[in-house]
């Protein structure tokens, strides 16, 4: 058996071996009870700005970075990005001068989210070293 690698997961193997629930949904079951999450539609799950993240997102992050779905995700935004750049481009080599601002809107937009891509990863990446801090 591995080693717990953080912290919160060797936190969390103590109260799995002691027998305690791990979250709010197996503490409901374990003590016979339903387990309802209220739902409102001003905020969506895990779009809840305002709260701070606890370890159990940093948690989701970590184990985020490891599953297919994330890549997808990346090469989507990647793919949407290279979308943007290449009609950048086209847009540069026609008549850069006579279209100048639609031009520099084209590569700010590139420049934008370029910048909101590897500041989703970057905080991602703080996240997950938060909880390996702990």
């Amino acid at each position: 058996m591995a080693l717990p690698s953080t912290k919160y997961e060797g936190e969390m193997l103590d109260r799995y071996l002691k027998g305690l629930p791990l979250n709010a949904e197996l503490d409901a079951l374990q003590r016979g009870e339903e387990f309802v999450t209220e739902l409102t539609s001003e905020a969506p799950i895990g779009r809840q700005v305002d709260t701070p993240l606890t370890d159990d997102d940093r948690e989701h992050l970590r184990r985020l970075k490891f599953e297919p779905g994330w890549a997808v995700l990346l090469r989507l935004i990647d793919k949407q990005i290279k979308t943007q750049e290449d009609g950048a481009k086209l847009l540069s080599m026609g008549d850069p001068l006579g279209n100048r601002d639609q031009v520099s809107q084209l590569w700010a937009y590139v420049a934008m989210l370029k910048r909101a891509r590897d500041t989703m990863v970057a905080s991602l990446e703080e996240e997950v070293r938060r909880l390996a801090e702990r």
